[in-house]
């Protein structure tokens, strides 16, 4: 919620992509199920952790002091994966279960993790960031996409630019 990050970048994220010191968060890999096919010819899928999908998405994430503190807390091997703490990881469609349940277990109405970079995305325009360095904190090389895809303005934005039309009347 706090970086924009994609679930497949979460899940390949390790401790050695975080410079805790400097307080940026590194991405240059994501993980995906992809289909493949075994010596029967039947449907199988594999986990492939590889460099993200473009070069815009293997990007420098700075970190909000309230994420670094809660990072430093917790900081494991640099070979370890963040979300299990270990050299084993979790795969993105597990991550994505877990997440429904916590959505589940706190009430909250159902949703896919990737509303997450949605939320992101529009809470950061809400609060004035410029829709360019929202664009580069998601990894996209497209402001317009990142404005079409991705912003949603809510109805106190929306009241908040009309106001401004009134000024001086």
């Amino acid at each position: 919620m706090l970086t924009g990050i994609r679930i497949g970048e979460l899940c390949a994220l390790k401790w050695e992509d975080i410079d805790l010191e400097n307080g940026i968060l590194h991405i240059n890999k994501t993980m995906q199920r992809i289909k493949t096919m075994d010596s029967k010819a039947k449907r199988k899928t594999k986990i492939i952790i590889d460099t993200p999908k473009s070069i815009a998405s293997i990007r420098a994430i700075p970190l909000p002091l309230i994420l670094l503190d809660k990072l430093k807390k917790h900081k494991g091997k640099p070979n370890t994966y963040i979300l299990t703490g270990t050299t084993k990881y979790i795969e993105p469609r597990i991550y994505q279960r877990h997440f429904k349940a916590h959505l589940s277990d706190c009430n909250i109405k159902d949703n896919n993790f990737h509303t997450l970079r949605h939320t992101f995305a529009t809470m950061a325009i809400t609060k004035g960031v410029d829709i360019k360095t929202v664009s580069v904190l998601l990894g996209h090389s497209d402001v317009s996409f990142t404005m079409k895809k991705y912003v949603h303005p809510n109805l106190e934005h929306k009241r908040n630019q009309i106001e401004k039309l009134a000024v001086g009347f």
